[in-house]
Formats: C-alpha cells, sequence, structure tokens
C-alpha cells in the first residue's frame, strides 16, 4: 500500500508551510517515502503541477513515472467502476462531467485499483450535487472506502456501503503535515 498524493498537498506544502526554500527536508523525505514505494502520485496530479510554471513544476518535471504512476489495466478498470460509481450518484450531469475530467477521478481509481490511500487536503462538500461540486468521494456514500478527517472523524468503514468497488482508503492529510499517516517512516524535522 501506497499514499497516493493530491496536487493540493504539494502546492498547499510549498505555498504554507514547506516551501523548497525554509524546509527541504520535506520534500527530501517524499524522495525517501518514494523510493520506498510508499509516497507516490499520478500522471494526472504531475500534469497539474507542469501547468503551474513555477518551483513546484521543475521538482515534479525531475520525477518520471517511478513517482507520478501511469494507469496500469486494473486502474483502466477501476475507471470504469468509479465513473459507473458517479453516474449512479444523485449529481448531476455537469458535476460529473467535471469529475471524470479531473485529477481526482484517475486519483480514486489508482487508490482503488491497488488498494493505496488517496491523501488529499479537500473537504467533504455536505452531499452538495449542484454543477459546480465535483461527486464527493468522501461521503458515506463512497464505495468501500474510508476517511480520516479532522472534519468529519466518526466516519468509518462500517458506516460506508460497499457498491462493487473493491478496494481504496482516503485520507485527509489533517493539521500536522502530510507524513502523519506514515509511522514507519521518519518525518523531517523543521
Amino acid at each position: 500500500m501506497a499514499y497516493l498524493l493530491d496536487s493540493d498537498v504539494f502546492v498547499q506544502a510549498k505555498n504554507l508551510h514547506y516551501g523548497f526554500d525554509f524546509c527541504p527536508t520535506f520534500w527530501d523525505w517524499i524522495d525517501v517515502g518514494a523510493a520506498r514505494g510508499a509516497v507516490l502520485s499520478i500522471e494526472k496530479v504531475r500534469d497539474e503541477l507542469l501547468a503551474g510554471q513555477d518551483q513546484l513544476e521543475g521538482w515534479a518535471r525531475n520525477r518520471g513515472p517511478d513517482f507520478f504512476l501511469t494507469p496500469d489495466a486494473p486502474v483502466l478498470a477501476s475507471l470504469r467502476a468509479t465513473s459507473n460509481w458517479a453516474s449512479s450518484a444523485e449529481y448531476t450531469q455537469g458535476a460529473i462531467n467535471v469529475f471524470l475530467g479531473s485529477a481526482d477521478y484517475y486519483l480514486v481509481a489508482h487508490a482503488h485499483a491497488h488498494g493505496h490511500v488517496a491523501v488529499t487536503h479537500e473537504r467533504p462538500s455536505g452531499g452538495c450535487s449542484d454543477a459546480r461540486s465535483d461527486p464527493d468521494v468522501s461521503a458515506e456514500t463512497r464505495p468501500s472506502a474510508t476517511l480520516a478527517s479532522r472534519r468529519r472523524p466518526d466516519v468509518s468503514a462500517e458506516t460506508l456501503p460497499r457498491r462493487g468497488l473493491r478496494s481504496g482508503t482516503f485520507a485527509s492529510s489533517g493539521a500536522q503535515g502530510p507524513w502523519t499517516p506514515l509511522s514507519d517512516t521518519t518525518a523531517p524535522s523543521h
């Protein structure tokens, strides 16, 4: 199992607490985690980071497919299952289209296909399903997944219905930093 980081984890780390200039150890820690196969991301997230035209773009450009995973056969099957789930939920077609065109869709499918944990700073939308909101894969309606979030700490795997998707765990990185769940990896000091 690996932790798959969403683009917002990288962007917020760079912009807030772990800038390249004053906390390079954080970025080194990500590389150590990647070498161990414990901290990774996906190519769609890389595409988002490359569009940023900043220091994070250069960092992402220097990491290849061993860090930014490409879809394989199980992910492609999971994309279909995730699409079916989003389409069967009570979301507007606009919201579904936005979700299916996003990196989040691929991140969810990767986590689902390989039993990884998708780590994001995104929060549940409170069930909002209008055209401006992506399908909420962190709500109770999410297929076979658990949520660890500061906002909804009471949600557990037992409270979530299973709807045909095999696995996938979603976590909010929380206030302590994105490395919090990695007890077997030494976190950088700052």
